[in-house]
Parts: C-alpha cells; structure tokens; sequence
C-alpha cells in the first residue's frame, strides 16, 4: 500500500486524486498508527532492528510526502500541512 501511495503523485487521474482527497482522514490515521508502531522498547533497538525501522521510516516518508503534492495539486493545502506535519514527526 505505501508502495502504490507513493506513486500516487505521478498518477494524471483526477478521479484517483479525489478519491485521495475524500479518504484523507482515513490514510492520515493509518499512517499515524504506522508511525506508532515504528517505536519499540528500549532492549529492542539492535542494529537489524534499527535498520529495518529506517527503511520503514523512509517508506512512510515517500507515501506522505506523494500526498502532500496530490493535495497541494488540487488546492487542499490544510490536510497537505497536516501530512507535513505527521512527516516531520516521523
């Protein structure tokens, strides 16, 4: 999913972008609970661990910042600065 989010920038179908658009909420919720589940405990953060996590974190950053340009495109510019947001607490 965050795969195909992040490509959604690149994507010339309006009709794909308004759905985006519409199900904002949904995705922003999503990717909060993605973010979350990125913390682990402290006796977890060995180096395999932290890598994979940054890869994750690199993932997740892509989707977000894709989206923000898709609303930005079509003038949503308060749910664009609310997924800069999530991406800058990341």
């Amino acid at each position: 999913m965050l795969h195909v989010l992040s490509l959604s920038s690149q994507i010339y179908d309006h009709g794909v972008h308004e759905f985006l658009g519409k199900k904002s909420s949904f995705l922003e919720e999503w990717l909060k609970g993605l973010c979350f589940s990125l913390r682990a405990p402290n006796d977890l953060l060995d180096a395999e661990y932290s890598s994979n996590r940054d890869k994750k974190k690199e993932m997740i950053c892509l989707a977000i910042k894709s989206l923000v340009e898709v609303f930005e495109a079509h003038d949503l510019n308060a749910i664009a600065l609310r997924y800069q947001k999530l991406c800058s607490s990341i």
